[in-house]
């Protein structure tokens, strides 16, 4: 076996690596990727809870949520946006920061399209590396 998929395999099942619950009824939600979980302090987020405040937000095409990593704090969350034009992406934080309180991204980077692989797929560390070269 593939030392890079080693850990998927245990006790005789695959693990996908989605983090998930049961909710009433017996539904089972997926709250996103254990890869892709932030930790700030102690806070879990995942990127989908931001992006779901956030989609539909008046004049926003896309987005995409990621983590900058801080010494202090863990994972801060970003925000990649790509707007129409009069997006406000001010208000948008605002919106996130009322409905997300500690969750909400710290800060919003607009681009004029999100990198995404031949499937589609946003590479949130392509979005880290162009935060991360911002002044």
């Amino acid at each position: 076996m593939i030392a890079a998929n080693a850990c998927h395999f245990g006790d005789g099942w695959f693990h996908r690596g989605d983090v998930e619950c049961v909710i009433t009824a017996g539904d089972l939600l997926v709250a996103g990727r254990r890869d892709d979980t932030m930790t700030l302090g102690i806070i879990k987020i995942f990127p989908a809870e931001i992006e779901a405040v956030a989609e539909g937000f008046p004049g926003l095409a896309d987005c995409a949520t990621f983590a900058m990593h801080s010494e202090r704090f863990g994972d801060i969350p970003l925000l990649a946006v790509v707007g129409a034009p009069g997006f406000d992406a001010a208000a948008l934080l605002a919106h996130c920061r009322a409905r997300l309180g500690v969750r909400a991204p710290r800060r919003g980077l607009e681009l004029p399209a999100l990198p995404r692989n031949a499937q589609g797929k946003v590479l949130r560390r392509d979005l880290a590396a162009l935060a991360g070269a911002m002044p």
